[in-house]
């Protein structure tokens, strides 16, 4: 049986996201799955690491910082390049950010084509 590896967890340099790997051992009982890893060798990995949907998994290519006229240290904006051809554009911002962005509409022009956020990250103090 072949798996998809949809969480590398704490096993980076061992799974990658998205490689396929094929079942060696499964072990129910434990939730518990025994494939070859990256650096060849058998090793068991929680069964919560992997997926048998034949569903592509979308990794990031890049993300690349936004260099805006209109940029603070109250948000963060970045391009991100997908393995699927998309490109995101994401917004991590104090609520003064947040606020400053609604001002603009929300909406910046990237290559002559209006480009939405994909993800508005809101960074605020815990009440």
């Amino acid at each position: 049986m072949d798996v998809i590896c949809r969480n590398q967890a704490t096993y980076t340099g061992f799974l990658s996201r998205g490689k396929r790997y094929t079942v060696v051992v499964h072990d129910a009982d434990k939730a518990q799955v025994k494939v070859q890893d990256d650096s060849g060798r058998h090793r068991w990995f929680p069964a919560y690491c992997f997926t048998t949907d034949a569903v592509p998994s979308i990794t990031c290519i890049s993300v690349v910082e936004r260099e805006a006229a209109h940029a603070t240290w109250d948000r963060v904006e970045v391009e991100i390049d997908l393995s699927n051809g998309q490109r995101r554009w994401c917004v991590c911002a104090t609520p003064a950010g947040l606020a400053t962005l609604a001002l603009y509409g929300g909406m910046v022009e990237i290559d002559d084509s209006p480009l939405a956020p994909a993800t508005v990250s809101w960074i605020g103090a815990a009440e």
